[in-house]
């Protein structure tokens, strides 16, 4: 009896062991595909439980890739020639994860672990041939917010003799996954059309953010991939937004809870019936706002870029500087230069006493966030 138990014991040994053999060894079989702007440059499987490994891996096993990584901290510098950047600018490569119906963008984050049935993407251009650029427009219809995916690119085609001349070319992206955070943070997914089109139903107030990105594999690689963006939805006239709509937007934008707020009157002109009540009560609670001299606050009046400026310098503690050429009176040079050196106006033409657009409002959500 014992010997047929120490046999047992022996085949359920080494069926453990041929198991662990089989199966073990490509517990991080990923998939590995580059791609530039009209084929595939490599599909391949390999072992590798983070990209970094990934990568490395690559470049030791195929010489027509050059690799080049920076020694100070392992990231990658560039590959065959070109630098790393976002995927919006020229001549840049992009890596990221394909996990299901995720794609998930590696950025800096080099070690970012890999699961298996992973797929490595890199997808780049040409750089002595084409720029690829991913474009996202949008335009209001409505109530709605029309989202246009499409991907433009200069094509460089060889005529006689050598000579190369660039070809422009706009592709509207069919099938695009756009992903929507609603207001109340709820998940809303849409696709585009034909015309590379999704129209986004602005039904709450406050901000959406979304991204747009879709691969797959065909012929040509039909690849997109944004960075976050947002809209600022609730405002009456998109070119001129109103103090009390700056008000409701710099609670959402810093996710300042208005939930609990000192009851009363601050500002003459605005009492508990005001849509924004609740809003300019709180910021005003926490020294962002202080209104007029004559205790107004002058809630529907369009708000000028230095008004916006001043809420959001009160809510820095950052350190300053002096930003004389912007023409700013005395008395706001250190707060307007302390929103500046925060980087929140950044890309906006700072013509302080302009009205605010949705627009700028869109870009400063913008700069916040990628801080």
């Amino acid at each position: 009896m014992r010997k047929k138990i120490k046999f047992i014991f022996l085949i359920l040994f080494f069926i453990n062991i041929n198991y662990y053999t089989l199966f073990a060894y490509d517990s991080n079989l990923v998939k590995f595909r580059i791609e530039s702007y009209d084929k595939t440059i490599l599909n391949t499987k390999i072992n590798a439980d983070t990209f970094s490994k990934a990568i490395k891996e690559v470049a030791l096993k195929n010489n027509d890739i050059n690799i080049i990584f920076d020694l100070q901290n392992s990231d990658i510098y560039s590959i065959n020639g070109i630098e790393n950047n976002i995927f919006t600018k020229y001549d840049r490569w992009l890596a990221c994860i394909l996990r299901g119906d995720e794609i998930i963008d590696i950025k800096k984050n080099f070690n970012i672990n890999l699961k298996r049935g992973d797929t490595v993407l890199l997808y780049y251009g040409d750089m002595n041939k084409t720029n690829i650029i991913s474009d996202i427009e949008t335009h209001k219809e409505g109530n709605n917010l029309v989202i246009t995916t499409k991907r433009n690119y200069e094509k460089w085609v060889e005529i006689k003799n050598k000579n190369w001349v660039p070809e422009n070319i706009t592709e509207y992206v069919k099938g695009a996954m756009l992903r929507i955070i609603l207001p109340n943070n709820e998940i809303k997914i849409l696709k585009t059309n034909d015309k590379g089109e999704a129209t986004l139903p602005l039904s709450i107030p406050g901000i959406y953010e979304y991204n747009v990105e879709t691969y797959a594999e065909e012929k040509t690689p039909n690849f997109v991939k944004t960075d976050d963006l947002y809209y600022f939805a609730g405002v009456d006239n998109v070119d001129k937004v109103t103090r009390g709509e700056a008000a409701f937007f710099i609670t959402q934008v810093f996710k300042i809870d208005t939930n609990n707020v000192n009851k009363g009157k601050n500002f003459k002109d605005i009492d508990e019936n005001y849509k924004y009540y609740k809003e300019i009560q709180k910021l005003f609670d926490i020294g962002a706002i202080h209104g007029y001299d004559n205790k107004t606050f002058k809630p529907n009046s369009p708000i000028t870029l230095l008004e916006l400026t001043i809420m959001l310098s009160n809510l820095s503690q950052d350190k300053t500087f002096d930003y004389n050429f912007l023409n700013a009176p005395d008395w706001a040079k250190e707060k307007v230069g302390r929103v500046i050196s925060n980087g929140y106006l950044n890309d906006i033409n700072i013509d302080l006493n302009s009205n605010v657009s949705v627009d700028i409002i869109n870009k400063i959500c913008d700069n916040i966030k990628e801080k």
